[in-house]
């Protein structure tokens, strides 16, 4: 049986709008966490005794039909996803740009927690899937991302996902069947998209992150260039990796399997 925390981290809702960036009260934490308190750690044990719900046996035949690209027949609608990150020196400057364009913000300034999901062999980060649990303000969804489609500016895949009732069951869940957390991330994250019906279907994203802030623009490959041209990039700016690449990129001698803030009194 695993332990149980006594207690999760409260980290608030810090600010509510994009205007309030300058109200945070967090700062990050790399790499071993080391001083962290024990709700902050990585990977917190979670109330769950796996023999009760699920024997080994049943684990390991489940771990025998893995994942692969292009066999989820029977699955929902899939979503093809086309977006790209750019890092922000001033992310003031930025949002204001876009209040004048006509974005209007969809959902405000809000904490996000994100655990990704892999069997203990990595063989999900191997076919290049993403399984993560992810937690904004009081919702949660659950998401897979098959492999990348080749492009040299965008980032385009398909994904599947929905909402959860509870995250914190789902990990419990996942668990459950075999998987194991292989990587956890924060921010804190602000959506906008257009304010007046234009046939163009963007949405613009605002991630303040332990390793700096970022902007994300989801849409066609049409309008995402043409976006940012009005915001100064050129595509030369544009990022593909995840915020995992970009951690390990950044924090390459780090052994640290998280990139969390830590709460300040």
């Amino acid at each position: 049986m695993y332990g149980c925390p006594l207690g999760t981290p409260n980290y608030g809702m810090v600010g509510t709008t994009a205007s309030s960036r300058a109200t945070a009260t967090v700062t990050p934490v790399l790499g071993d966490q080391r001083g962290m308190a024990p709700e902050d750690t990585p990977f917190e044990l979670e109330c769950l005794d796996r023999s009760a719900i699920i024997g080994s046996e049943s684990v390991a035949n489940l771990r025998a039909l893995p994942m692969k690209p292009g066999t989820h027949r029977d699955a929902p609608a899939k979503s093809i996803e086309t977006e790209v990150k750019i890092e922000l020196a001033d992310l003031p400057q930025v949002r204001d740009r876009l209040v004048q364009l006509g974005f209007r913000i969809r959902m405000p300034r809000a904490f996000e927690d994100n655990w990704i999901f892999d069997y203990p062999d990595r063989s999900l980060a191997r076919h290049r899937q993403l399984l993560r649990v992810r937690s904004f303000g009081d919702r949660a969804w659950i998401t897979l991302k098959t492999p990348s489609r080749h492009s040299t500016r965008y980032k385009i895949r398909q994904e599947l996902e929905t909402e959860l009732g509870d995250a914190r069951v789902a990990r419990q869940l996942l668990r459950s069947l075999g998987f194991e957390p292989s990587f956890r991330y924060q921010k804190f994250r602000t959506i906008l998209e257009p304010g007046k019906p234009s046939g163009k279907k963007l949405t613009v994203t605002f991630d303040e992150t332990p390793i700096g802030d970022f902007l994300e623009i989801e849409g066609s490959a049409r309008d995402i260039p043409a976006l940012a041209a009005k915001l100064g990039y050129k595509p030369t700016d544009f990022i593909q990796d995840s915020y995992w690449q970009l951690y390990r990129k950044r924090r390459p001698r780090s052994s640290g399997t998280s990139m969390i803030f830590r709460k300040r009194g």
